[in-house]
Formats: structure tokens, C-alpha cells, sequence
């Protein structure tokens, strides 16, 4: 049976008032009469002693989702244990914060790219306001963090990517006349 999200004070916290932390997790805990949650990429039903079927969500599907919309993690912790705080002690048992929320909260990154990405993408194909420097942005690889861009370039790394600049300009300048724009002579280059 699945559950209601924010999950219920009762099934957060023990008897003398500690969130459950561990508790709550599958694979941690190894508990399923507890658990409520599993670390794993989707859903998942377990069988328990009795031979009944026991539902566990998936956090960190509903981590990745709620983040990549709120990167801040807030809105996840409201939405599913209706406070911060106990996100806050959920999310620093060691094998959360070492092992699985890092990958997590990089894939929620990842996501909120891609999802920037392809804003830009329909910009520059719709043909906006904007189309010219999201043309460009994508040109130029824009979504690589600065640690992934190599600091020197080689001539040859210069020179093809001038290549490859100068070949994005003219079709951009094709379509550009095509649908009757002028492009700025000092978008051109001057070779």
C-alpha cells in the first residue's frame, strides 16, 4: 500500500520523539516493518515474513525529481517529511551523505542542465529574440562547467574551433538570410 506524502509525525518519529532515520530506509536499516523507503532508482515491493507485499518509494526518485525543479532541497523536504528538520537528520546518516546524495544531488544538476539546455535549443529553432545567442551558447558547448574546459588551448585546437565557428556562423547566416535578417558585420569573422 502506498502512502500519503508529507509522511505522518507517527511514522517519522519513535516513541520518544527521535526522527527515524535509518529506520526508514530498506537497505540501511533491513528492517521492512519500518521501512518506508529505498534507495534504489524505482519503486519497489518487498516480501515480508507474514508473506505479505510491503511498497517502498523510492527517495531517491523523489529526490532527483523534487531537486531538479529546487536545487535548495526545500520544497523535497516539505513535501515529504513536512520539515526541514527532519530532512536535515535523515540526510546526514553517513551512508546518505557519503555514498548516495552526492550522485543524487549531481543528478538533480544534471537534469536542471539538460532541461536549460533544451529551453535553449527551442529558442534558437522557434527562431526568438534570443535565437542568435542561444545558437551560439550551444556553438560554443556553454553547459561545460569551466573545471571540464581546458585552460590552453593548442594552435590546432584554436584554429579548428575557429574552423567550426566560422562553418555554425554561415549557416546561421544562411538562415538568417533565408528569412530575411541581416546579421551584425561584428558577429563576422575577420579572416
Amino acid at each position: 500500500m502506498e502512502f500519503e506524502l508529507p509522511i505522518p509525525r507517527k511514522i517519522l518519529f519513535n516513541a520518544s520523539g527521535k526522527v527515524r532515520a535509518r529506520a526508514l530506509l530498506w537497505e540501511v536499516d533491513w528492517k521492512p516493518q519500518e521501512a518506508i523507503f529505498t534507495i534504489r532508482d524505482t519503486d519497489k515491493y518487498i516480501t515480508l515474513d507474514d508473506g505479505s507485499k510491503k511498497f517502498l518509494k523510492s527517495i531517491k526518485k523523489l529526490f532527483v525529481d523534487s531537486c531538479s525543479n529546487d536545487p535548495t532541497e526545500y520544497e523535497f523536504a516539505m513535501t515529504v517529511f513536512g520539515s526541514w528538520d527532519v530532512w536535515s537528520v535523515i540526510s546526514n546518516q553517513n551512508i546518505l551523505k557519503k555514498h548516495y546524495l552526492p550522485k543524487w544531488r549531481q543528478e538533480a544538476v544534471i537534469r536542471i542542465k539538460s532541461k536549460a539546455i533544451k529551453s535553449i535549443h527551442d529558442e534558437m529553432v522557434t527562431g526568438g529574440r534570443s535565437a542568435f545567442s542561444a545558437a551560439k551558447f550551444l556553438v560554443d558547448k556553454g553547459w561545460l562547467d569551466k573545471e571540464d574546459v581546458p585552460s590552453r588551448k593548442t594552435k590546432e585546437q584554436r584554429a579548428r574551433e575557429e574552423r567550426e565557428d566560422q562553418e555554425a556562423f554561415n549557416l546561421l547566416n544562411e538562415d538568417a538570410k533565408r528569412m530575411g535578417l541581416l546579421l551584425s558585420p561584428s558577429l563576422t569573422n575577420s579572416n
